[in-house]
């Protein structure tokens, strides 16, 4: 037999961040393995935690882990050892939360663990709420005061609730004012477990479950800086983008990413990201419906014309630059011989704005024409009459 039956396909950082949405049941992990994980995945937190404790032990230096004990409110307790956080329930893990929380620290300000009972997890109570309480017991009872993790009773709130949906609606409810909010991410991901875990109809939860996979079939993935891997190939911070848009539209982008990371395969740039979207939904509202060809002749264009170079990045602005000349040259035609006092604003095109959507989209759509884009094209006439001259647009045709 061959050897080659034993190699495993080593993941993509993408595909190991998405990879924790494809399951079809909860995941239970304890309250060492969730710190232990993190730590594991994010580089320098152990070093950041460690000058947390360092910070506690200063702020501290006569508090007793039984003072503590004797301060938590009065509630049901268990042992933290029996603490099973819900992976598929809680959000991912704040680590700077519960660094803020350890720093600030106060007994009487922990609040009952919300946990409830599991067929899948005997024995346990598990939490699908307050997995940054259980973190913070965690480290100051184990990592401070070195005591063993089966001998902390921490209080607990057990949920009588039947079904993993009622649990889930209750987190993204209760998540907020005095705890801390769930972000647009955060509640996108809930959604998402809802419909691949919990089996839920909700419509959109459904929704946002389709657009991940949208996402995930061309390695791209929604992340924030709290995971530090913002740089990773196929990352997505500007998340507003996902959630805001149609499932045809990004269905849409995941497919012009699908051609423009055989060129290059970076980080998705908000900025291009944006302004790609922005073209899209143009599209659509003239009722064009872009074929993945098309799609593919836009990205072929745009690369071979200005390297998908929405960003600035190192300073070199390419597509903002050669729309900035263009929109000079037809603003001094048009009003060079007005009375400046009766001049509209004259807009710096490399810096960001509103102004950036209208003409990019007006630059980018006499692009593709001028370079023989064989696609529908929206008739779009710029609301200040804007039009670039051939002479202003990049010599790429897709004929050649």
């Amino acid at each position: 037999m061959s050897n080659l039956a034993f190699i495993k396909k080593t993941m993509t950082h993408a595909e190991l961040r998405n990879s924790r949405f494809n399951v079809d049941n909860s995941i239970f992990v304890s309250v060492k393995q969730r710190f232990d994980d993190y730590c594991n995945l994010v580089k320098g937190s152990s070093t950041q935690m460690n000058n947390t404790i360092k910070e506690f032990k200063s702020k501290f230096p006569n508090l007793t882990w039984e003072h503590i004990d004797s301060h938590l409110v009065e509630a049901q307790s268990c042992k933290l050892s029996d603490i099973r956080i819900d992976d598929t329930m809680n959000r991912p893990l704040d680590w700077e939360h519960v660094r803020k929380i350890i720093k600030n620290f106060s007994p009487t300000m922990v609040m009952p663990i919300n946990v409830y009972k599991d067929a899948n997890s005997v024995g346990n109570f598990v939490a699908w709420d307050g997995q940054h309480t259980s973190l913070t017991l965690y480290v100051i009872g184990v990592l401070i005061y070195g005591k063993p993790i089966g001998s902390i009773k921490v209080p607990i709130a057990v949920s009588k609730a039947t079904t993993k949906e009622e649990l889930r609606i209750n987190f993204i409810d209760l998540n907020g004012d005095a705890k801390l909010p769930l972000s647009p991410l955060d509640l996108f991901e809930q959604k998402i477990y809802g419909h691949i875990v919990d089996k839920s109809p909700r419509p959109d939860w459904e929704l946002a479950a389709n657009k991940f996979r949208a996402l995930e079939e061309v390695d791209i993935f929604l992340t924030s800086e709290a995971f530090r891997d913002q740089d990773q190939n196929g990352a997505i911070t500007h998340v507003a983008s996902i959630i805001n848009n149609d499932l045809d539209i990004v269905q849409k982008f995941a497919t012009y990413w699908k051609f423009r990371s055989q060129y290059e395969n970076r980080r998705v740039e908000s900025k291009e990201l944006i302004h790609v979207i922005y073209l899209l939904n143009h599209a659509k509202s003239c009722g064009i419906n872009w074929s993945e060809d098309d799609i593919k002749s836009i990205v072929d264009i745009f690369w071979n014309c200005f390297s998908c170079e929405f960003t600035g990045t190192q300073h070199l602005n390419i597509f903002w630059k050669k729309l900035a000349g263009s929109y000079e040259i037809w603003y001094d035609k048009v009003y060079g011989k007005v009375d400046e006092e009766y001049r509209p604003t004259q807009f710096k095109m490399t810096n960001g704005g509103v102004h950036q959507e209208t003409f990019g989209l007006k630059f980018m759509l006499s692009q593709l024409a001028f370079s023989g884009f064989k696609g529908k094209l929206p008739n779009y006439e710029h609301p200040a009459g804007y039009k670039p001259r051939n002479l202003d647009l990049w010599e790429y045709s897709i004929d050649k």
